[in-house]
């Protein structure tokens, strides 16, 4: 915590001033997913910020059936500020530890830039909602 992590400062070397926010965020949850794991996984395709979300809890009280996972998807879609989402990406960093399954990274930065963009932060809050509360089965091999 607070240290500067060089991974970070190389996944957002690329991007642009517009990039930027949402790339280091990003790379933030890269981080603390990937943090004492053995391997790099990048994700299932499609799988986002609502689906990561859903995958917290235990068998049986995952998902919209997981309070503290509920709160997680009620702070994500009602945050209004870089510094608030940033709060929260810490948040469900932490929660996302126990989970065997990440977000596709590049979908979540992807979702981030489309949140920070007024016209389609709306949009990008309906989508983690939906995300959160369809069923998705886990992937059969790691990704």
């Amino acid at each position: 915590e607070g240290i500067v992590d060089p991974v970070v400062i190389g996944l957002t070397a690329e991007a642009n001033d517009e990039q930027w926010i949402s790339w280091a965020l990003t790379g933030k949850l890269f981080a603390r997913w990937h943090f004492g794991r053995a391997s790099v996984r990048y994700g299932t395709e499609g799988a986002g910020l609502g689906h990561a979300l859903r995958t917290i809890g235990s068998p049986g009280a995952r998902g919209p059936r997981n309070p503290a996972a509920l709160r997680l998807l009620t702070r994500l879609t009602t945050v209004d500020s870089d510094p608030a989402l940033s709060f929260t990406v810490d948040a469900i960093g932490a929660a996302l530890r126990s989970s065997d399954y990440p977000p596709r990274w590049s979908s979540v930065a992807d979702e981030i830039h489309a949140w920070r963009n007024p016209q389609t932060r709306n949009i990008t809050r309906v989508l983690w909602a939906r995300q959160f509360h369809t069923y998705q089965p886990a992937p059969t091999s790691a990704s």
